[in-house]
């Protein structure tokens, strides 16, 4: 019943593969996170695809400096998957047409 998303993946594409007519995913509560920096009514639905590449090289080169393991890297890596979500608005633009409304905004 419930559909969760993780913050690794991309939201948008994601919400819409798994909740369009042909898939077989149905969920009375659907659980997506957002790019808290992009208040409503401002949409952005950013390119996972390519954040997630950009990231992969970053990350590479954390590690070739050994600074892999590092809090600090960690939490910004954190933080860069969170602004590649999509926006609250755009993802209840998304979510409208089938059938879910907003009831919840939870802060990170």
């Amino acid at each position: 019943d419930v559909l969760s998303v993780s913050p690794l993946a991309g939201n948008c594409a994601l919400l819409r593969s798994l909740l369009t007519a042909d898939s077989m995913t149905m969920a009375r509560l659907v659980y997506a996170p957002v790019n808290p920096v992009v208040p409503p009514p401002f949409e952005t639905e950013p390119n996972y695809t390519e954040f997630w590449l950009e990231h992969r090289i970053w990350i590479r080169a954390v590690e070739k400096r050994g600074e892999l393991n590092n809090g600090a890297t960690m939490q910004e890596s954190s933080v860069r998957s969170i602004l590649a979500q999509c926006s609250l608005e755009r993802v209840c633009r998304i979510l409208r047409p089938i059938g879910y409304e907003l009831i919840h905004v939870e802060h990170l």
